[in-house]
């Protein structure tokens, strides 16, 4: 038995996505693509931000919420049961515990009115913070008239003048007196509270919140719906129905409702459906994720144990959702200016450690799912720092990693790869600097090391120096099984501090029919990295 000879066609190239985000499928046949902290900005790859350690509290807890008061002139951060107010400027922080809470896990929600009042709701009481007095008191919440017991408030928000309380016991959300939450909320004509009531289903008042842009207009959710209401002014009860738009969807974490610009965001879910993200302008809510996305969030085991929170970056809206629970540690970030998802992690591939976000100083600040401290963060900012303020340095590289598109023939037909490059930032990382004076490693004036490492760049010098680790470079893996399984890494070093000039270029990666590329960039600084181009030939039979 004979076979036929193969013939080669010409060299033929095929674009790389490297600039790209999570589009990946049910499994990585459909599609691989995936992108871990970074982002995509100007049609290039770009890092996301890193995080500096700025208050140590002393204990390690977790972080449950933050909150600014641009009034007040602080913010305020909830680790555990400890409320604790953080004042000061940037470079000297101070921070003060106000009061405690009565749980040490769960949700909380935040907001404040005009008469110097901030109301604190941890799924259990309703605390109201006067911040001119500094003192804290617990409100005295109205009676359930279909429990005969008080409400249990489940989220707080304001608007138009009046704390909002959902009651988890019920449908109904109730309003506290005119910009007075530690006031008797029995304020109504004959002495009752003033509520309304979710309307389109059977359902369980979870969250209120105000609709950005639209003024008078509230959204209150319930577990498997929602509604809009519009304040109209009325004198026995001052929120009106919309009748011509409601939501299908209720919210499957209150934690994870976040509003900003003209957008609020949140995970969705109701009798017939399972989690969802939704986005909504003022009218219907749309869904924003994918089918891979979709199906990411079906297997998830506890999708109830998240957060999620807004901020801006460098002109990015992004939408930061995090699954917190062991079995589930995802991040994800939703990009509006780009429309597209990307996964961050901390540095060992676990989900990110915020919990929530405020502005204040001009500056982002988090407290950490993990410890409870306070983080800024920042583009600035290319590492993972850890360091208590006032200790030894405890950072660490943040993993970025590209995985790319599957690249194919329409008909599946051999290709033997002869290269792979693509456009780069190097020469900018100023911890990695080469003076033609490198030092190596000496014990006494006995030279360790007479060699060059592997990648040296720059002019090798053999005398009593010490040569530092420490150099940034790209690892190729690659798969030829549709991006199932991937192989050993090859490895380029960049090049150091003002040496700009130079091609990446990954050579001869053998035969295949189908190829997809993962890479990794080991930087202490910033990566900026463009989409790639690969030469290869088609083999035929003859």
């Amino acid at each position: 038995m004979s076979f036929a000879p193969s013939t080669f066609n010409p060299k033929v190239e095929s674009p790389v996505e490297i600039v790209g985000s999570n589009t990946f499928g049910r499994n990585p046949k459909i599609s691989p693509s995936q992108t871990f902290n970074m982002f995509v900005s100007d049609d290039w790859l770009v890092n996301s931000a890193g995080y500096q350690k700025r208050i140590h509290f002393g204990d390690k807890s977790n972080g449950r919420a933050n909150y600014t008061s641009f009034r007040g002139g602080f913010t305020l951060v909830v680790r555990g049961n400890q409320v604790f107010r953080v004042t000061g400027p940037k470079d000297n922080l101070l921070y003060q515990l106000i009061f405690n809470l009565g749980t040490f896990f769960g949700r909380v929600s935040i907001d404040e009115n005009i008469a110097y009042q901030i109301a604190i709701c941890d799924e259990q009481a309703l605390w109201i913070y006067d911040y001119r007095a500094n003192t804290a008191v617990k409100a005295v919440l109205p009676i359930n008239t279909q429990t005969g017991l008080p409400i249990v408030p489940g989220y707080v928000t304001y608007h138009m003048g009046y704390f909002i309380v959902t009651d988890l016991t019920s449908s109904n959300w109730y309003l506290s007196p005119i910009n007075d939450g530690s006031g008797d909320w029995n304020w109504g004509a004959g002495s009752v509270p003033v509520f309304g009531t979710l309307q389109q289903k059977a359902d369980v008042a979870t969250a209120a919140i105000r609709m950005p842009g639209e003024g008078n207009v509230i959204l209150v959710f319930g577990n498997v719906s929602g509604n809009y209401f519009y304040n109209n002014g009325a004198q026995l009860f001052p929120y009106q129905l919309t009748n011509s738009t409601s939501i299908d969807y209720g919210c499957l974490s209150t934690s994870t409702i976040a509003a900003m610009d003209e957008f609020v965001v949140f995970l969705g879910a109701n009798e017939k459906s399972g989690p969802a993200l939704l986005v909504s302008k003022g009218g219907p809510f749309d869904r924003i994720s994918t089918d891979g996305i979709d199906f990411l969030l079906d297997q998830l085991v506890a999708p109830h144990d998240s957060v999620a929170f807004f901020n801006r970056i460098d002109g990015h809206v992004f939408y930061h959702i995090t699954f917190y629970n062991p079995a589930d540690n995802i991040t994800l970030i939703y990009d509006f200016e780009t429309e597209k998802f990307f996964y961050l992690t901390d540095e060992n591939m676990n989900h990110h450690i915020a919990a929530d976000i405020a502005y204040f100083n001009d500056t982002y600040y988090f407290v950490s799912l993990n410890d409870g401290d306070l983080y800024e963060m920042s583009s600035v900012f290319t590492q993972y720092d850890y360091s208590n303020p006032g200790e030894a340095p405890n950072q660490y590289l943040i993993p970025r990693m590209r995985v790319c598109q599957r690249i194919q023939a329409k008909d599946s037909s051999q290709n033997v790869v002869n290269s792979f490059t693509f456009p780069i930032e190097q020469g900018v990382d100023t911890y990695y600097q080469s003076s033609g004076k490198r030092l190596i490693s000496t014990i006494e004036g006995v030279v360790l090391a007479q060699i060059a490492p592997p990648g040296y760049v720059g002019q090798y010098i053999s005398t009593e120096y010490v040569l530092e680790n420490y150099q940034p470079r790209i690892d190729l893996t690659i798969s030829k099984d549709g991006g199932y399984t991937f192989g050993n890494a090859s490895s380029k070093f960049l090049n150091p501090l003002g040496v700009r000039k130079n091609r990446i270029v990954f050579w001869g990666m053998g035969l295949c029919n189908e190829l997809v590329m993962q890479l990794r960039f080991w930087s202490k600084d910033r990566v900026t990295v463009g989409n790639g181009l690969l030469q290869f030939r088609t083999r035929d039979a003859a």
